[in-house]
């Protein structure tokens, strides 16, 4: 095999393994919410804005 031939593979076998590891990574490392944030057992978050706030970082937020 020569060089030419070989740069020309390397780039897609490069692309394959770091699409295979961004894929396997998060279930060799068991990522997951612990349980949290399923259809059964959703998670609720509570807005604690008040109207007269300024902060203008929670105008989706109505009390």
């Amino acid at each position: 095999m020569d060089k030419e031939t070989l740069l020309r593979l390397a780039q897609p076998a490069a692309t394959s393994l770091l699409a295979l590891s961004i894929f396997s990574i998060p279930m060799v490392a068991m990522a997951g919410f612990g349980g949290k944030g399923t259809l059964d057992n959703p998670i609720y978050v509570r807005c604690i804005w008040k109207a007269g706030d300024t902060d203008s970082s929670m105008t989706t937020c109505r009390g």
